[in-house]
């Protein structure tokens, strides 16, 4: 037993003398290797910033934003790196970008993200995670920080305001500029919350800044980067609204945003004591002519420049004037901001909410261009519904072509017959009784074969519909669209672009997957780790293109309608072509035949309420366009489109650079929204006027002070049923590049449900009354024609008075409006004349 005990003991003593010579071995190692794995963590790249706002520094639920990021590589090697940003818990969708980082060096660049609409309104916040990859060959391998953190988290300012507004300043600058932008946006019940666009931030990608309605500029710092002034551009152009103060801003920074569509001089700058607003237009409690008075004087820059029609003047010299940009518009105001606000009465100031009290309150005139410069960023809504319809209809299974099964039939046919004939010739023709269903039966099972090989070989395709709206006197463009990606069997194939544009395919019902969206370029970008399941998928899609050369469409008049050409490359094969405008009288476009006479159109048909394409009988396609147009050329108390005459025309799709699979079938379509440029006739040429071209507006009838009840002057529709008859005088306004005028015919149309009374079509010979047709209890449309010279002249502004009187109910009286009651469905007229020649006017000075 001693003997036992003395063994265990030696054993667990030479045990604990290994163990401690195993120690002894790795303490130098441990030495060695804690301080390296702590210095290599020390040498990989981290994060600097990762949720800084860039651009307008605010981010609207919704839209696209551009989070600004850091990344510093402490390191001696250069790193090739992955910044991936997502909100929430919405990891499997990622926002990334691709950096590569020099040695012992920092780089800044900006991740686009889509903020999600489903962002609460309850906080002025939302929070992003951020990761940092590096890119190595075998694959991303997610990068800690040295504390050991994986995940970064941030937050952002998200705006729920409905309408954001944002001011470039100089950074020395008081704070004049920004407290009449204050005062501007409380007159129009907004807060006084505005975003600072700085040179170092300012946005070089054009979804930077999608949240943004309108932009105050009140210095010179516009960024000399041609990639941020475009972004501005094509925000401007998309709609957007420009305030430029001209006497904080030098002409230089305006030629550079503007280019050239802007010319203007600048005579001298002077100190005024005293100002006094004079107005053109019609205002109400404007204080017009009322002297202010300075002790400091304000300054004004005396301007001088062509077509400067000024809502305002100070001293005879333009104060405040507009000028549209595409579908944008800039204000220019050549007075100081001290000039255009009144400091607060106190007890005026504590009646605001706490985001509203500004110290300074708007003058009258500055509250009058606030309800035009305050205006939401026009988005064009599109039919996304009826797109989907028209991309989906070019993806389907093939079916066998008209060729193939007419020879298939032809072939039975003549088999049949053939046979026919041998077993005539031989005596034997009751065969035929089992021959002919046999050729049947081998023939439907060809057909069907055919069927189901063309089913099955469905290649991979992609469908781009586009939305191309061309703007007046710009060159780029706004396109917007929907793509429909189909795939037989799930696909992984990448996805991107390579001339920029944004595409985000439909991500219902792809499980937990991550995918990312990878910028690697100002332009460039791919999705990665993203598969697509068998099917039709879409995406909406846009991008701002500038085209080798303008878009364009001119119209003239002869004497059997509009003559035109549209310039519009690189598109081609136009067709279902309307002409429409704010009133939506739509007229039919006829192109010529392709070649030389390729972009030349013709129009005179006027198409019925509704009606989009001229055709009796409309094939898939064009009932899916037609709709598309029911959708998107409609009017209502919310939107309205268009708001100008318009050339709309569908036309092959533009290559946009977007990457599929590169052996995936193409095919698209695009809509083209183009602006329509007047040119006079010469005189002497005979014309007809359509009705899209002669818009209307309800005036007194001589002698009387109130206007007619039966037309919505403010939304230009007729209202209805009414009970007590009533005259309507209304005001065809000619357009001006007809003038002067000779009318000799004008075709009157009027869709009106008036039983039981009298309609009569009168006009006027000085102030009195001509009755020219009448109709007894007029149910449905009715055509007049009239012919009487003396009253188809035009005013000296070029409008052409007619009127419309429904008379006293004359039926069985019921007191109910619907047996009793009248209302005009729809009236408008074709005018037939001659161009005249244009008065001599004199010399001009």
């Amino acid at each position: 037993m001693r003997f036992m005990h003395s063994k265990v003991a030696d054993d667990l003593a030479t045990r604990c003398h290994m163990h401690v010579r195993i120690f002894a071995m790795l303490v130098p190692w441990i030495i060695v290797a804690v301080p390296a794995v702590a210095q290599n963590a020390a040498d990989s790249p981290r994060f600097s910033t990762f949720d800084a706002g860039a651009g307008i520094h605010k981010f609207v639920p919704g839209r696209w934003g551009v989070i600004s990021i850091g990344v510093i590589n402490p390191g001696e090697q250069d790193a090739e790196v992955l910044s991936a940003i997502y909100f929430g818990d919405e990891e499997n969708l990622q926002y990334s970008r691709q950096l590569w980082v020099p040695p012992r060096s920092k780089r800044v660049s900006w991740v686009p993200v889509f903020v999600p609409a489903t962002t609460s309104k309850d906080s002025g916040m939302t929070t992003v995670k951020s990761l940092l990859f590096s890119r190595e060959s075998f694959g991303d391998v997610l990068i800690e920080s040295p504390s050991g953190q994986k995940s970064h988290d941030g937050i952002i300012p998200v705006e729920h305001e409905p309408q954001i507004t944002a001011i470039i300043s100089n950074d020395d600058d008081n704070d004049e500029p920004r407290e009449a932008l204050a005062a501007l946006r409380v007159a129009r019940n907004l807060t006084m919350k505005i975003s600072q666009l700085r040179n170092d931030t300012f946005p070089t990608r054009y979804e930077a800044l999608d949240g943004l309605d309108q932009l105050v500029i009140a210095g010179d710092q516009i960024p000399d980067d041609p990639a941020g002034i475009i972004a501005l551009r094509q925000w401007l152009h998309d709609g957007g609204r420009i305030w430029l103060m001209l006497d904080r801003v030098p002409p230089s920074t305006v030629s550079r945003l503007l280019g050239d569509s802007f010319r203007y001089r600048v005579l001298d700058r002077v100190g005024l004591t005293e100002v006094a607003f004079r107005s053109d237009e019609p205002g109400e409690d404007d204080d017009e002519g009322k002297v202010r008075e300075f002790e400091e004087p304000v300054d004004m820059v005396r301007v001088v420049g062509e077509d400067l029609n000024a809502s305002f003047t100070v001293n005879g010299w333009p104060a405040a004037f507009w000028q549209p940009a595409g579908k944008g518009l800039v204000l220019f105001t050549t007075l100081g901001p001290r000039g255009w606000m009144r400091p607060r009465e106190q007890e005026e100031f504590y009646k605001l909410s706490i985001f509203k009290r500004s110290a300074n309150a708007a003058t009258p005139q500055l509250e009058r261009l606030a309800y035009k410069f305050l205006v939401p960023r026009h988005r064009t809504v599109l039919p996304t519904g009826q797109l989907q319809q028209v991309v989906s209809d070019q993806i389907g299974r093939r079916i066998v072509g008209r060729g193939s099964m007419a020879a298939l039939l032809v072939t039975y046919c003549v088999a049949l017959v053939g046979v026919g004939v041998l077993l005539s010739s031989g005596g034997r023709s009751v065969h035929l009784v089992w021959i002919g269903p046999v050729l049947a039966v081998v023939t439907a099972a060809i057909a069907a074969g055919l069927g189901y090989a063309s089913r099955t070989e469905t290649p991979p395709t992609v469908v781009e519909s586009q939305f191309v709206e061309a703007a007046e006197g710009v060159d780029d463009l706004t396109v917007h669209g929907l793509l429909a990606i189909y795939n037989q069997r799930p696909s992984a194939v990448q996805l991107g672009a390579s001339r920029g544009g944004i595409f985000v395919p439909d991500m219902k019902a792809l499980g937990g997957e991550t995918r990312r969206m990878v910028w690697t370029d100002l332009e460039k970008w791919h999705w990665e780790h993203l598969t697509l399941p068998a099917g039709v998928r879409t995406a909406e899609s846009s991008m701002g293109i500038i085209p080798e050369e303008p878009i364009r469409a001119t119209a003239s008049w002869d004497a059997s309608g509009v003559v035109g050409h549209l310039m519009a490359s690189p598109f081609t094969s136009f067709g279902d072509a309307i002409l429409t405008g704010p009133d939506h009288r739509n007229l039919a476009v006829q192109f010529g035949d392709s070649g030389e006479k390729e972009g030349e159109f013709t129009a005179g048909q006027s198409l019925a309420s509704a009606q989009f394409i001229a055709n009796n009988v409309l094939s898939d396609q064009q009932r899916l366009r037609q709709e598309v147009y029911r959708q998107l050329v409609r009017r209502d108390e919310q939107y309205q489109y268009p708001d100008r005459l318009m050339l709309l025309t569908w036309a092959e799709s533009w290559d946009s650079g977007f990457q599929f699979d590169p052996d995936a079938r193409r095919a698209g379509t695009a809509l083209l929204a183009v602006p329509v440029q007047l040119a006079a006739p010469a005189p002497g040429t005979r014309v007809k006027v359509p009705s899209t071209f002669l818009s209307y507006q309800s005036v007194a009838i001589p002698g009387q002070k109130s206007m007619s009840a039966a037309f919505d002057k403010r939304r230009r529709v007729w209202i209805g049923p009414l009970t007590n008859g009533t005259s309507t005088m209304l005001r065809f306004e000619v357009p001006s590049q007809l003038l002067p005028l000779r009318i000799d015919r004008v075709h009157f149309s009027i869709k009106i449900n008036a039983p039981s009374r009298d309609l009569e079509i009168f006009g006027l010979r000085g102030e009195q009354q001509i009755v020219l047709e009448t109709q007894s209890s007029p149910v449905g449309e009715f055509v007049f024609e009239i012919d009487q010279a003396d009253v188809l002249g035009l005013d000296d502004e070029g409008g052409l008075q007619l009127g419309v009187n429904v008379g006293d109910f004359q039926g069985k009286q019921t007191g109910l409006i619907q047996s009793e009651g009248w209302k005009i469905d729809d009236l408008w007229i074709e005018v037939e004349g001659e161009v005249l020649e244009t008065k001599a006017s004199g010399s001009t000075q």
